[in-house]
């Protein structure tokens, strides 16, 4: 399984989940989730990933610090090509 840890966070009116390799941007949080997906399939044959998001406090809008942190930190599997 690889597994990918990306930072959560929003700046400048956009949603960003970065870290040291990948970068993805977007104005609406759940574009997010599609944009990981497409990169996925584009750049590997096949294999099962567990993503992680953890959220990052120092840049999310004030409006949401309401919130919990732990709120936004999430996990997920995706599996392309499994046989």
């Amino acid at each position: 399984m690889i597994e990918i840890d990306l930072q959560l966070g929003f700046r400048n009116n956009c949603w960003i989940a970065q870290n040291e390799q990948f970068r993805f941007v977007s104005d609406e949080i759940s574009d997010l989730d599609n944009q990981l997906n497409e990169f996925i399939i584009k750049n590997y044959q096949k294999g099962k990933f567990k993503i992680r998001f953890y959220f990052d406090f120092d840049n999310f809008p004030v409006w949401m610090r309401q919130y919990m942190p732990h709120y936004f930190n999430r996990e997920k599997v995706f599996c392309i090509n499994q046989d």
